[in-house]
């Protein structure tokens, strides 16, 4: 799936959004796991569906038990679609990322270097805007679309965390579609496949690593497990996502 339609229908959706449903705790985290959902077979609470109208098969998300946790399971079979949670605030209010996920095989035809190869069976994507905080977030997003569907230039970016099927892991490309999208591999192919795997990161530190600057607003997260490019299929969960203060000993789990 190619971020440039990503992007545009995350954006619709985080100004519909926004914050919504989100639980802090007393540090002041913002709770975005799937505990809190609503009756079964509906979406997590908060969380957004986001399609494309040019892929009918969509990935398929609900909200089950498994090995202890309260996870969103996703199951790709040529497919691509994902979902969305508007954020809107600065980065370092809550620059820490943290989450769980499972995959049962990474995609033996995808590779992050290849439009025709750019699925993978779990990633986070978190997209980042730079207008001016005296604008409403409906005009910002407004401005945002105008500029992605009118393939001009586009002050917005975007970092994509990956469970990477070639890419090494630790290592980070620009995105295929666009130089202004970071893919980060958080992990990489079977070696962990099966097994939960918990990952924290520094959004604010990765955000200044690879664009050489401080990081604008943070406009939303999504989730997506696809298999559209290489006609594969893919099974994922994700589970105890959420978004913190750092810690004066933080450090990468």
């Amino acid at each position: 799936m190619g971020p440039d339609r990503f992007i545009v229908l995350l954006l619709v959706f985080v100004l519909f959004a926004a914050d919504t449903g989100a639980l802090a705790d007393d540090t002041g985290a913002l709770d975005l796991s799937f505990s809190i959902a609503k009756p079964p077979g509906a979406l997590p609470s908060g969380w957004e569906p986001v399609t494309f109208r040019s892929i009918r098969r969509h990935t398929l998300y609900r909200v089950v038990k498994v090995d202890g946790l309260t996870a969103l399971k996703a199951e790709s079979d040529n497919s691509a679609s994902g979902l969305v949670y508007g954020i809107d605030r600065p980065v370092s209010q809550l620059p820490i990322l943290k989450w769980k996920w499972k995959i049962t095989t990474t995609l033996k035809r995808g590779d992050a270097r290849y439009k025709t190869s750019d699925d993978f069976s779990a990633r986070i994507y978190l997209i980042f805007e730079n207008r001016g905080k005296g604008d409403s977030l409906a005009r910002r997003i407004k401005l945002e679309l105008e500029n992605f569907i009118m393939g001009r230039y586009s002050s917005g970016t975007a970092l994509n965390y990956i469970w990477a099927n070639k890419t090494p892991k630790n290592s980070a490309i620009k995105n295929v579609y666009s130089a202004r999208e970071i893919m980060i591999a958080v992990e990489s192919g079977d070696g962990l496949a099966g097994r939960w795997v918990a990952e924290s990161v520094d959004i604010e530190s990765d955000y200044r690593k690879h664009f050489k600057t401080d990081p604008p607003q943070l406009l939303g997260l999504a989730i997506m497990t696809d298999s559209d490019n290489t006609g594969g299929k893919a099974e994922a969960w994700y589970a105890d996502i959420s978004l913190s203060k750092r810690n004066h000993d933080y450090k990468k789990d």
